[in-house]
């Protein structure tokens, strides 16, 4: 995502674009994996969303250096991205080489649907050999709503115990 508040140039963006082919070609051979560069001008906010989107993915995987200078103060660009965007978004710092994800935490709102979440996270942990750490932070304050949660809890639980992956809460 170029950021459209400069207004670039056609040729500068002509120039990124190949160096955005060049590369994705050059991973693409690396990894043995398909790549589709796309580059658009707009929002970095809300411009990966869209694309998440009208490219049907089902995880973002974005890197990230974290916070620094004025990001303190507005949040982060990952942390922006998180919030806007459609499907997961797991974050790497790139400048760690990784073998596996020995631990995955998995975020639980009650509020929110969380299916795709939870067979992305799933079909993570069993690539990896991963434990899965449910995590939530909102609590319930009436005892209808504690129930709800605490039986979702539960077959989420299950779930991914099905899946022969440890899971902790």
């Amino acid at each position: 995502v170029v950021d459209e508040r400069p207004n670039p140039n056609k040729a500068s963006l002509e120039a990124t674009k190949e160096k955005v082919e060049k590369f994705a070609e050059q991973q693409q051979e690396k990894l043995e994996v398909k790549i589709i560069p796309n580059l658009v001008t707009g929002n970095i906010f809300t411009s990966i969303g869209e694309a998440a989107r009208k490219f049907g993915a089902q995880l973002i995987i974005m890197g990230t250096h974290g916070m620094q200078g004025i990001q303190f103060i507005i949040g982060s660009f990952a942390a922006r991205v998180i919030l806007g965007s459609p499907v997961p978004v797991l974050l790497t710092n790139g400048t760690k080489q990784y073998s596996g994800f020995k631990n995955i935490i998995l975020p639980f709102d009650s509020t929110i649907k969380t299916d795709k979440m939870i067979a992305k996270t799933i079909e993570l942990g069993k690539a990896f050999g991963s434990t899965i750490h449910i995590f939530s932070q909102k609590q319930e304050q009436s005892l209808l709503g504690k129930v709800k949660t605490s039986h979702s809890l539960q077959q989420i639980k299950k779930q991914i115990r099905k899946a022969g992956l440890v899971c902790h809460y």
